[in-house]
């Protein structure tokens, strides 16, 4: 039986350190928990305005490749005038575009799989990030319900709860009212009976309670007409 006891108390101990820790680590998660949201939230504007500059970078693909399909049309109705003269520099000048093209293509399609790899790193995030926030939650109700004693030991660890306390007070008022209610059944009961002897010896069917003031004035009545007694001196005239 005592070591019974002595395991009880230890897990009552060990429960209400473990409510201390919880306690404790929950202002801090919650902490945790706003710089990672803030940290996200920074990554999501840096990568939203990645993909505008993917958007920017497009564009200028987009004018490269135009401005190239204008010099080359140009380029052949001058050869076809036998107009080389005009048509060399435009060559030239279409080279050099079209090498600046493939730099940007190339660089576009690097920074494209970036953009792509780090918006699945921010979707995950927002998963952890929700996940943990739904954690917090049901870590602050765990820790609610161990602070009022609802941890799922019984014993003297529930015992140690505030909500035993409360269910003890209201234990200890249930009886109080109980007591007190007994009481007053009790009285009323004693208050009945004596009415009801009471009816009775008035009606002649018992011993009277109480004394009747008749018979207490004729019974000074025969004292007053019985012989004098003898007086004594501090008697009045």
């Amino acid at each position: 039986m005592l070591q019974t006891v002595l395991t009880l108390i230890r897990g009552a101990c060990a429960d209400q350190e473990e409510v201390l820790q919880a306690t404790a680590a929950l202002p801090l998660l919650r902490q945790q928990i706003r710089e990672a949201a803030s940290a996200l939230d920074t990554a999501r504007q840096d990568l939203a305005a990645a993909m505008a500059g993917l958007k920017e970078e497009q564009r200028v693909l987009d004018g490269i490749n135009a401005q190239i399909e204008r010099l080359s049309t140009a380029a052949q109705k001058a050869l076809r005038d036998d107009r080389e003269d005009l048509a060399r520099p435009a060559a030239v000048q279409i080279a050099a575009l079209e090498d600046e093209r493939a730099e940007r293509a190339a660089s576009l399609q690097q920074r494209e799989a970036w953009v792509q790899e780090q918006r699945a790193i921010v979707t995950q995030g927002r998963t952890r990030l929700r996940r943990l926030g739904e954690g917090y939650r049901f870590a602050r109700v765990d820790a609610s319900l161990r602070q009022a004693g609802l941890s799922g030991r019984t014993g003297v660890t529930s015992s140690t709860g505030k909500l035993a306390t409360a269910e003890a007070t209201l234990a200890r008022l249930k009886e109080r009212t109980r007591r007190d209610a007994d009481f007053d059944e009790a009285l009323q009961s004693l208050h009945d009976a004596d009415d009801a002897a009471t009816a009775l010896a008035d009606a002649g069917y018992g011993p009277a309670l109480k004394t009747d003031p008749n018979a207490v004035l004729a019974r000074l009545k025969a004292q007053a007409g019985s012989p004098a007694t003898p007086k004594t001196p501090g008697d009045h005239q």
